[in-house]
């Protein structure tokens, strides 16, 4: 079988399957020391010069039109991998030994959801991916087992499964519309049968979104899990995981939902307009440096 065809997606691939060995590699050995960092590092840059190398391709589709290799998705992923390895790099002295080989196999799968939901045009896909980068971070933002460590992560999660419920529900309502999940279709339907009901949806999915993004009021899980989490899970939640709600949010709302463009054109410069007022406005009584950029 020739899999030239999917070389746009070798970079998730590799990640993947390294993530599963550095998994087995921790079951086999006692101390794996440094390796899982060092696999991770190299998994990363390999990655990182297969996304480079199709950087300007051309619009491709892959696994029954649910997955889209362009020249969004491909920036997208380049930002991912950046963020990721210096993660890992800054990671390499802190976590060696037991336990090490979680920490970066939980990274390496947070990566490839985050690379999965910026090529995603399949609501199913788009979820699945959210929902691997979710649950990796999750487990990433309690793994110092400290007190404040452990609430922050339990914050963390009861806001993200809540936000998830949201967005599922608004794709529900999407698919229960049209009939499909893919975005093409969403848009093609929208456009004939625009109606309280799509608001509606609208309205569930830019809330998941929201969240994602952490804008106001979706905001209030950022401050105690950027304090409570270790510095790097932090730093990943910080520039990772908020471009991937950016990446699903330009993907949705620009292709399935064009048809409303003038009500989420408002919704997001409200949501804006709020967010960086009150946020900033917060930061000013912050004695906390990680506070202080979760709000500003």
């Amino acid at each position: 079988m020739d899999f030239s065809h999917y070389a746009p997606l070798w970079g998730e691939a590799l990640l993947t399957a390294l993530a599963v060995l550095i998994l087995l590699l921790g079951s086999l050995m006692k101390n794996s020391g440094k390796l899982p960092g060092y696999l991770s590092l190299a998994g990363l840059v390999a990655a990182l010069g297969l996304v480079a190398s199709n950087l300007f391709i051309a619009p491709t589709l892959f696994f029954f039109d649910t997955i889209s290799v362009d020249a969004l998705s491909q920036f997208f992923k380049a930002v991912f991998l950046i963020v990721s390895l210096l993660v890992v790099i800054a990671s390499l002295s802190k976590y060696t030994g037991k336990g090490s080989d979680e920490f970066f196999a939980l990274l390496l799968f947070a990566t490839v959801g985050m690379m999965i939901v910026s090529s995603s045009v399949d609501l199913v896909t788009l979820f699945v991916g959210f929902e691997l980068a979710s649950l990796s971070t999750y487990a990433m933002a309690a793994f110092d087992k400290t007190k404040k460590n452990l609430e922050a992560a339990m914050k963390y999660f009861i806001y993200g499964s809540v936000s998830s419920a949201f967005m599922l529900f608004g794709f529900s309502l999407l698919y229960g519309m049209t009939g499909s999940t893919k975005l093409a279709d969403i848009a093609a339907a929208s456009i004939e049968s625009f109606g309280a009901a799509t608001l509606v949806a609208l309205l569930f999915v830019i809330a998941g979104f929201a969240f994602k993004m952490a804008l106001v009021p979706f905001h209030m899980w950022a401050p105690d899990t950027y304090e409570g989490a270790p510095a790097l899970v932090s730093a990943l939640l910080a520039a990772g995981s908020k471009k991937m709600g950016f990446a699903a949010a330009f993907r949705v709302l620009l292709i399935a939902m064009v048809a409303m463009r003038v009500e989420w054109y408002l919704a997001f410069a409200i949501l804006a307009a709020v967010t960086m007022t009150l946020g900033n406005l917060a930061a000013c009584w912050q004695n906390n440096v990680r506070r202080i950029l979760a709000y500003s």
